[in-house]
């Protein structure tokens, strides 16, 4: 959801608490007269084609790598938004993933890796995941594809990683790799988190709905 989007919603449920409600038409027509927000409208579409640009430039070689392939894409996130019908985008992917970019871009390469045809490299995503600093973008990205590519052959690096406490709060997101994994090993490390308020409530079951 971008900026102008998150605007509209909170705007729209600060009117809708009030006495009057309005409809989201309503509003969104009272919206395109106010000035504040036309203002801070023209701010976000600047700070998006700025952001587009920057994508293009630094991602130059990627985007010409995965054009070459056959994809046309203006920045890495085209590929988060779409089908995963791009398997054989997923070593170059995982090559770029090793390079110096800036988080953002790391955290669409990972986003973008984090398919099954990418399980091969997972250890190559466990890398890069080491040595981005916890808390940081990239880093929740990063953890998605580790936990989206996890199979029975690396459970026990899977386990190293969940137990380690300086890779911070994105190792909630690797619980749903173990998830995934039924083997005993995985069983008993989930046994184990449970009892960790970081990750009880991932963890708990869910509710089979009638």
């Amino acid at each position: 959801m971008g900026p102008e989007r998150r605007l509209r919603l909170r705007l729209l449920i600060r009117w809708n608490v009030t006495k009057r409600r309005m409809t989201g038409a309503e509003l969104f027509a009272k919206l395109e007269r106010d000035p504040a927000y036309l203002a801070r409208q023209a701010l976000y579409a600047e700070q998006d084609r700025i952001s587009a640009e920057e994508d293009a430039r630094e991602q130059r070689r990627l985007i010409g790598e995965c054009a070459a392939e056959g994809f046309t894409i203006s920045s890495v996130w085209d590929l988060v938004n779409r089908a995963n019908d791009y398997d054989r985008l997923v070593p170059i992917l995982a090559r770029h993933l090793s390079l110096g970019y800036s988080q953002p871009t790391v955290d669409g390469i990972a986003r973008a890796i984090a398919i099954r045809a990418a399980k091969p490299y997972w250890r190559t995503i466990a890398a890069k995941f080491r040595e981005t600093p916890a808390g940081s973008r990239a880093k929740q990205g990063l953890a998605v594809a580790l936990a989206n590519t996890a199979s029975a052959d690396v459970v026990e690096e899977l386990c190293g990683l969940l137990t380690d406490p300086s890779h911070g709060e994105s190792r909630v997101l690797l619980v749903d790799g173990l998830l995934r994994i039924p083997r005993a090993r995985a069983t008993a490390m989930r046994e184990f988190l449970a009892q960790d308020p970081l990750f009880a409530k991932r963890l708990k079951p869910k509710r089979k709905t009638a």
